[in-house]
């Protein structure tokens, strides 16, 4: 869902550069990269949790990662 909405934002703001040539138009791409920064960042944050996770559960193998 996450990048259904990351395209249909991107797509936003591809045609709102288009038509208007505002500043409004540099502060939606400042908000958008904002908007990524996060999204990455907290997927990534979950992804390690995850990672960790499965660490734990995995604790009689031996750990490939490190």
């Amino acid at each position: 869902p996450d990048m259904v909405t990351n395209k249909n934002m991107m797509r936003y703001i591809k045609n709102n550069s288009i038509e208007t040539k505002n500043e409004n138009v540099c502060e939606l791409h400042v908000s958008y990269l904002f908007y990524i920064f996060i999204k990455t960042a907290s997927f990534k944050f979950s992804y390690l949790n995850y990672r960790q996770s499965k660490m734990c559960s995995n604790r009689r193998q031996p750990k490939r990662f490190h």
